[in-house]
């Protein structure tokens, strides 16, 4: 927390040496402004080098981005977003929340900042984006493992097609702005789950779905057993770039915003980037090119 910087005021009695020539008024003017607090505490404290940056993020597995671990939440995402405010010498406060909820907060400015979102042109009228992305993922198709049809990152070919999508997702220009394909919205809380996985086994409301994650797909269709009878195409439906973003609401975070870009890139150049990248297995072609 931030704590307010005040010169403390004498208690006792406020003795005027006889025969000052500083106007009574005046004087009368100083003593208020050391006994009224500034109002603007924030606008002064928080843009300091040690000031903690209230971080949210979906609060749900999304590996190996974050993940839940015996109650904690971990993972390449926020140990990056960790580190590099570290490095700017401020602290953070990591807040699982929901996706709605999230980005509530980022507008009313309760959140400073949020981490894993994705850019559409709407977005950056709401939100402080980051230049540079935390990190990239792929949007997939998942299909039945007996299904013979060939995709070839080709989202024409879907059209007539019943595919199964995460209610309020977005998966890529093509795959969004492409008329013909019969989208079957599924619930599942921004994220995949059993129901929505079940859904494309069993066939009869889709053939197909689409996922925003090829690395959180291969998770769940092993942590949920679902690996022997669906798979993931090869082919992307889109490559995806997630950010961290700032809250418009707060003046100060421009500059702060400014500061992580600059500091994320030197991160990414030093030996701690690197044994993130390995230690959460991120060393494809996004990651070491």
């Amino acid at each position: 927390m931030v704590q307010k910087n005040h010169k403390a005021v004498p208690r006792g009695p406020v003795r005027i040496a006889i025969g000052s020539r500083l106007p009574c008024f005046g004087l009368i003017l100083c003593l208020l402004t050391l006994l009224i607090p500034s109002t603007d505490t924030r606008a002064q404290t928080s843009g300091n080098k040690g000031a903690k940056v209230s971080v949210g993020f979906i609060n749900v597995n999304w590996a190996p981005f974050q993940v839940e671990k015996d109650g904690v939440f971990q993972g390449f995402a926020l140990d990056v977003v960790a580190a590099v405010l570290k490095q700017m010498r401020s602290g953070v406060e990591f807040r699982p929340l929901s996706f709605a909820k999230a980005l509530k907060s980022l507008k009313t400015g309760d959140l400073d900042a949020y981490v894993g979102l994705g850019k559409t042109l709407k977005r950056t009228e709401q939100y402080l984006f980051t230049k540079d992305p935390i990190y990239i993922d792929e949007t997939v198709l998942v299909g039945r493992k007996e299904d013979s049809f060939v995709f070839n990152g080709d989202v024409s070919s879907l059209i007539g097609m019943r595919v199964g999508m995460i209610n309020g997702a977005v998966h890529g220009p093509a795959f969004d702005n492409m008329s013909g394909i019969i989208r079957v919205p599924h619930d599942s809380g921004r994220i995949a789950t059993p129901a929505f996985f079940n859904d494309i086994v069993v066939g009869e409301k889709m053939r197909f779905a689409v996922t925003n994650s090829r690395f959180g797909t291969v998770y769940y269709l092993k942590s949920l057993g679902y690996t022997d009878k669906l798979k993931i195409y090869n082919e992307p439906v889109a490559i995806k770039t997630y950010f961290i973003v700032f809250s418009l609401k707060s003046p100060h975070l421009k500059e702060t915003a400014e500061r992580f870009d600059k500091a994320h890139r030197l991160f990414r150049s030093t030996s701690g980037y690197s044994a993130l990248l390995r230690k959460y297995n991120l060393t494809n072609k996004f990651y070491t090119d």
